[in-house]
């Protein structure tokens, strides 16, 4: 009777499967329809190059998605498949195969590309994106692709974002969606809420896939997929979303900042305030996303992981770590008292010091101080963002740099009029996703408030302004 109960309970659960395609990772997890996460699996993606150009490992990704499907079909029933994915990819496809493995956005393209592209690229007043390092704008890879490989694009052509890929390779029904549309690519015209001047006038417009939204079913699961994976062909498949949109839509309704961490750490403002397009465009490291229902996010964004990872290297001082994190607490003074600093970057071209160039002073031996010092960098850049966004009321920390006790506590130090809280839940980007699959569903969320630390990290705070700016004096 136990074996009979088990499998009637497993016939009845609504399971849901969210697909979250980052930078460094990929990540599918199976969740209950009441918020309960049943099983998580990841993937290091690799970088690959073609001859041509650095590419994304899509076959890689195809192959392991089909893997963990097939195991979380044996755990229960999948109503539905939600993909979520980073802003600067984009799939090209031709008469229903993909045309080019996507392009890996940290590739360096060729000089005169660049200067071409810069002369049709719009400025940031239409656009809400300011030029960013290497293939970040997904328009420099489109401008690239089309103008290198003309012939695969005509009749038979759509394009789609990096997310909507994945809700065509599993349904094989083509869209595209804002939010990742809207994600720093030149494409989109916050003037006129269409395509961009540059879009239309490269002919990349034309070869989009329709518009469809968030939160609607694309289609089901093709027989493909079905068969390789055990599952039914009933599975939805939904269109997807921008990750960090997928983060903030949790929160869409209330006038507070979101902040992410991972590979990119990014503060994005939910505000109905106007906002002063012409003052965010003279500031490095910021831009506009665009939510899921067409409206301006003002964003602030670096390479916070991949910094940290840097500056980290092979010392035992990763800041992300539970048993790290008495020890670096009690490290944060002796920071301040020998003076020890990182200035900006160590990701040149990138975020809000762009032009900066990494140095440290009086950098610590001792890892538990030295991984306090890196948190404590991390954590003024952050709030250097913030300040640019105009973050004043609360904020949240979520991903996985919210484990690092003293990069959260340092926030809430150096924006002593916010009141600063940590998602303890650490998949807030797959609970926005699974949101949008069960419109009704109540998903509480544990919010734990951070204190300062005590520390006068105001003050420290000057001298590294202080200090930045005497390094841009050396060097100019």
């Amino acid at each position: 009777m136990q074996y009979m109960a088990t499998g009637l309970e497993k016939m009845q659960q609504r399971n849901y499967v969210v697909l979250d395609v980052g930078k460094t990772l990929a990540k599918l997890s199976l969740w209950r329809e009441d918020g309960v996460c049943l099983a998580q699996e990841t993937r290091n993606n690799q970088i690959l190059h073609n001859g041509s150009y650095q590419m994304l490992d899509v076959h890689g990704i195809d192959k392991w998605l089909a893997k963990i499907l097939c195991q979380f079909a044996n755990i229960g029933p999948i109503r539905g498949i939600y993909p979520i994915a980073h802003g600067a990819a984009v799939a090209v496809i031709k008469n229903g195969e993909l045309a080019f493995d996507p392009i890996d956005y940290e590739w360096q393209f060729d000089g005169e590309i660049e200067a071409k592209y810069a002369e049709l690229r719009g400025q940031f007043n239409e656009t809400g994106s300011p030029r960013m390092e290497n293939g970040l704008n997904m328009g420099l890879q489109l401008y690239y692709l089309k103008s290198q490989f003309a012939e695969h694009f005509g009749d038979g052509t759509q394009i789609m974002p990096w997310a909507q890929y994945w809700a065509w390779r599993l349904s094989g029904v083509s869209c595209t969606e804002i939010s990742s549309l809207g994600a720093h690519t030149d494409l989109w015209s916050l003037q006129t809420n269409d395509y961009s001047k540059m879009a239309y006038e490269t002919g990349i417009a034309k070869y989009f896939a329709p518009m469809r939204k968030a939160g609607e079913i694309v289609g089901t699961l093709s027989k493909e997929w079905c068969d390789k994976t055990f599952l039914s062909e009933e599975v939805k498949i939904y269109v997807g979303i921008h990750d960090s949109n997928a983060a903030l839509y949790l929160t869409r309704n209330a006038m507070l900042t979101i902040v992410s961490t991972g590979t990119w750490f990014v503060a994005m403002r939910a505000t109905s305030a106007k906002i002063d397009m012409e003052k965010m465009a003279n500031e490095a490291g910021v831009l506009f996303n665009i939510d899921i229902d067409g409206k301006n996010v003002p964003t602030a964004l670096f390479m916070g992981g991949r910094e940290i990872e840097i500056l980290i290297e092979s010392r035992n001082s990763r800041i992300d770590v539970f048993e790290n994190q008495t020890k670096q607490l009690a490290a944060t003074k002796q920071i301040l008292d020998i003076g020890a600093f990182i200035l900006p970057t160590a990701t040149p071209g990138i975020g809000p010091f762009a032009d900066c160039q990494l140095q440290k002073i009086n950098s610590p031996n001792c890892d538990d101080q030295y991984g306090a010092l890196v948190a404590i960098y991390a954590a003024l850049v952050t709030c250097h963002g913030l300040e640019l966004i105009g973050a004043n009321s609360t904020i949240i920390i979520e991903g996985r740099f919210s484990q690092s006790v003293v990069y959260c506590r340092a926030i809430a130090s150096l924006m002593p009029d916010c009141k600063v809280y940590v998602c303890n839940e650490d998949a807030n980007i797959a609970l926005g996703a699974l949101k949008l699959m069960i419109k009704d569903v109540e998903l509480t969320r544990e919010l734990k408030p951070i204190e300062p630390l005590e520390i006068d990290l105001l003050s420290y705070q000057a001298s590294f302004y202080e200090k930045v700016d005497n390094n841009l004096i050396q060097r100019s």
